[in-house]
């Protein structure tokens, strides 16, 4: 008889929604977790709503928006598990109104146990929400990646990077193109009254035409947003090539080509935080529409944490004066008001004080046994892909097409999950035994400790 091998451990399940942007600071909060004796669920949005079975513990979610709460229901009322939050695009948003509105459901706030808060401005604009005891400011796992801690941990891929391109200059595009604008039939080069980014990304496109050609020594990097449609920026290059010197790189982790860059330009973008909580300069284009008004979306003033510019003769000299004198911008002084909105605790990360609040919550341990990834999954797994694509082909999944969301998150290997968790480990020195990874199904992955291993 096959021994059955179990992991009995309070459980925390963390979905990666946009793979890019997630999965190191998902892998870094598991480490974290497991450090702490929990046991960890690491996949898809939903991983636990599966013709298998996965034990009771915390449900972490990305956000409490209004289209998830069936979801989350079903998670607290039928799986009985417990519900916490901490929303991936909490530090920007437009008004406290709409973020309330659209981010803060108050049927998933009732069911969630806490709601962590990426910093001070997201905590005034849930103010008036009920249980504010529920609300705990701790800053984003994802910022813990951005922090100098984590530049050895990033030093590998960006030397690499450096050795193939050279230093280069970074442009992020948050003003993308995506699936919502194409199914309402808008084009990418129009610009619509209602949607003042349109304008911005008007301005953008001959801005990286004129960066490219103003200085031709330099190669320039354009990073889509992991939502983009890829096929605007293959008709862009067909249509009208950009100069040789500009490449289009989509996918993968951000973090990296911003370590290996020169500066970054970028638009009311979540990069331009990062670049300037790692030391990098960062150039921000704000371009003014003909009524004078200027696209700011967000009530965090992300745009002046850069240099900030109004026109692309602006973005020009700044450019031509960062790369002539690349000491010449100094971030002490952005840094000091954005922790006016973000939190930044020094002595600790933020994995480490949401876990300390996890540990506070009453939660059960529960078995689970160890299953294997076996050849019915993967075929199960090959079955529900096909049928996801020929539903897109048949244009029944709306705005969610195959394509979108493979272009969020294209899958996870149990190599990357393993590589990911053993250079953390390294890099801040725990040994590598202290952890176990096994893929259950796919894209899914069991992180445990080792000791809580057993077997019948």
């Amino acid at each position: 008889m096959t021994r059955k091998e179990f992991v009995t451990a309070k459980w925390v399940f963390l979905p990666v929604e946009v793979k890019g942007r997630e999965l190191t600071t998902k892998l870094f909060l598991a480490l974290t977790l497991v450090k702490a004796g929990f046991g960890v669920f690491l996949g898809r949005n939903g991983m636990n709503i599966s013709r298998d079975r996965f034990p009771r513990g915390i449900y972490f979610d990305k956000c409490l928006s209004t289209h998830k709460v069936a979801f989350h229901e079903h998670q607290v009322l039928e799986k009985g598990n417990i519900l916490v939050s901490l929303d991936e695009e909490g530090l920007l948003f437009a008004s406290p109104e709409v973020f309330c509105r659209d981010r803060m459901n108050p049927r998933s706030v009732e069911l969630s146990s806490a709601v962590f808060l990426w910093g001070q401005e997201e905590k005034r604009a849930i103010s008036k929400i009920p249980d504010p005891e529920k609300f705990v400011v701790t800053g984003g796992p994802r910022v813990d990646t951005w922090r100098p801690e984590f530049a050895s941990y990033f030093a590998e891929e960006s030397n690499k990077l450096i050795a193939e391109y050279g230093n280069f200059i970074l442009i992020v595009s948050n003003w993308c193109f995506g699936a919502h604008e194409k199914a309402i039939g808008r084009e990418a080069d129009e610009v619509y009254p209602d949607a003042p980014w349109s304008f911005v990304r008007k301005k953008f496109y001959p801005l990286i035409r004129s960066i490219a050609t103003k200085f031709p020594s330099e190669l320039i990097v354009v990073r889509p947003h992991p939502q983009a449609l890829l096929e605007v920026w293959e008709t862009l290059e067909k249509d009208r090539p950009f100069p040789a010197n500009v490449m289009i790189k989509p996918g993968g982790s951000i973090t990296p080509w911003i370590k290996a860059s020169k500066l970054v330009i970028h638009n009311t973008c979540t990069s331009g935080i990062e670049a300037l909580v790692g030391g990098i300069p960062t150039v921000s284009y704000t371009p003014q529409e003909p009524t004078g008004e200027i696209y700011s979306p967000y009530t965090v003033p992300i745009s002046s944490f850069g240099q900030q510019c109004f026109s692309e003769h602006q973005v020009i000299e700044k450019v031509r004066n960062l790369l002539s004198n690349p000491s010449g911008s100094s971030l002490e002084e952005p840094k000091r008001r954005l922790e006016q909105f973000l939190h930044l605790d020094k002595d600790k990360f933020s994995s480490d004080l949401i876990v300390e609040h996890l540990r506070k919550i009453d939660l059960e341990e529960y078995p689970y046994e160890l299953t294997q990834y076996s050849f019915f999954k993967k075929l199960r797994s090959l079955g529900a892909t096909i049928k996801f694509r020929v539903r897109s082909l048949l244009g029944l999944t709306g705005m969610y097409t195959f394509r979108y969301t493979q272009s969020k998150n294209p899958g996870i290997k149990l190599s990357e999950v393993e590589e990911g968790l053993e250079k953390l480990s390294r890099n801040f020195g725990i040994s590598p035994a202290l952890l176990q990874v096994k893929q259950v199904d796919a894209d899914t992955f069991c992180i445990y400790p080792e000791e809580l291993k057993g077997s019948n």
